[in-house]
């Protein structure tokens, strides 16, 4: 992996752990099942040229079911209604 894809990981799972409150480890756990982190190692097109605060949004929005098992009972419905 080159650097740069290296970086952009690094910057997508400690945003993700900062927005969410979420341990580092949790957050690369749900990032290396994402599609995105698919996406980022197969060089989809363009996909560098965003920004990782976007790319954590468009996570958090489109794959809210990597996210349930961290959160308590109570919470999960925020998650889920906040991303429909």
């Amino acid at each position: 992996m080159d650097e740069y894809k290296q970086n952009m990981e690094e910057s997508i799972i400690a945003y993700l752990s900062e927005i969410m409150n979420l341990a580092l480890r949790i957050s690369m756990n749900i990032y290396y099942r994402s599609k995105l982190a698919e996406q980022i190692a197969d060089g989809l097109s363009g996909i560098e040229n965003l920004d990782y605060k976007h790319l954590v949004q468009n996570l958090t929005e489109n794959e809210p079911e990597l996210f349930l098992q961290f959160f308590p009972l109570n919470q999960r419905n925020c998650l889920i209604s906040a991303n429909d």
